[in-house]
């Protein structure tokens, strides 16, 4: 997740738009794309994509693993391939002792993709301050933020964003 290499000029890593300490995502109103330009739409958080049941801003992606791969391979993201990514990783001595204890069978597309997509599963926040505020704990938000979340309702966007993972 913060190991550039898997990008293809190793320069982008996970953490590169998911910023961890900053909501899990790059604050920004459109991403930036690997080679600078604004890409189209914004990054989504990171956290709690455990509990998506749908991935990408249209909901067209089923799985985070494919998510994940298609993040990878995206030429405006990580722009790798797996015989690159694969041989670089290979190449350090550290992952491969790492993944084959983790993993019968070493370091492969498969077992990359499952340590990518536990990690980013191991990142939810059960009590955030919204999180309270959504078990009924109205003091755990401003008055501005209930405002705010009155709005969100009130443009209709529960429609599609409800439940425990509002944002997802």
């Amino acid at each position: 997740f913060h190991d550039p290499r898997l990008s293809h000029n190793n320069e982008r890593a996970c953490v590169t738009c998911h910023r961890l300490a900053q909501g899990g995502d790059d604050g920004l109103p459109l991403a930036r794309a690997a080679d600078g330009a604004l890409y189209s739409r914004n990054t989504p958080t990171i956290f709690n994509v455990a509990l998506n049941t749908r991935y990408r801003w249209e909901g067209a992606v089923r799985t985070l693993e494919a998510e994940a791969e298609a993040i990878l391979h995206h030429p405006a993201m990580m722009h790798t391939t797996w015989p690159e990514l694969l041989a670089k990783l290979r190449a350090d001595p550290d992952y491969v002792a790492a993944f084959n204890t983790a993993y019968p069978g070493g370091l492969t597309r498969e077992h990359l993709l499952d340590a990518l997509t536990t990690y980013a599963r191991s990142l939810l926040t059960p009590n955030a301050r919204f999180d309270r505020y959504l078990r009924g704990q109205h003091e755990a938000l401003s008055a501005e933020e209930q405002r705010g979340y009155q709005l969100f309702k009130a443009y209709g966007c529960a429609a599609c964003h409800q439940g425990i993972n509002v944002g997802g």
